[in-house]
């Protein structure tokens, strides 16, 4: 799919062009965003409806420590965050009559500057 790959030690690792992704780029990604930067996309008003289960795929690299990935606003207010704090992938829930959670998703650090994969699938 017109990726780059590059032999490593004891793996590989891909560039893969926009609408492509995965370990070897064979992954098709609809409606692929790409951010450069402290970037930032919203969308306001919209009615769209959360069904579930609620799949996500995100890539992401960066060197950042702390940061914001994806943010989930409901109408009811409840909340969904991604993000990065002190390195770590964390997904947190809040929301009127919702206990705050959080979750540290991956147990190393994800801001090396490699490309991660993080998929979630919220259900009931």
């Amino acid at each position: 799919n017109g990726g780059t790959c590059v032999n490593q030690w004891d793996a590989f690792s891909c560039e893969c062009p926009l609408g492509f992704g995965g370990k070897s780029c064979a992954q098709e990604m609809a409606n692929p965003q790409r951010f450069l930067g402290s970037s930032l996309v919203a969308w306001h008003g919209l009615s769209l409806p959360i069904s579930q289960p609620w799949h996500l795929s995100l890539m992401f690299r960066t060197r950042q420590a702390n940061g914001v990935l994806l943010q989930a606003v409901t109408r009811g207010r409840s909340t969904i965050t991604l993000q990065l704090r002190e390195g770590h992938v964390v997904l947190s829930v809040e929301g009127t009559g919702l206990q705050a959670s959080s979750l540290r998703l991956e147990p190393g650090r994800a801001n090396d500057g490699d490309r991660h994969h993080a998929q979630l699938a919220l259900g009931a």
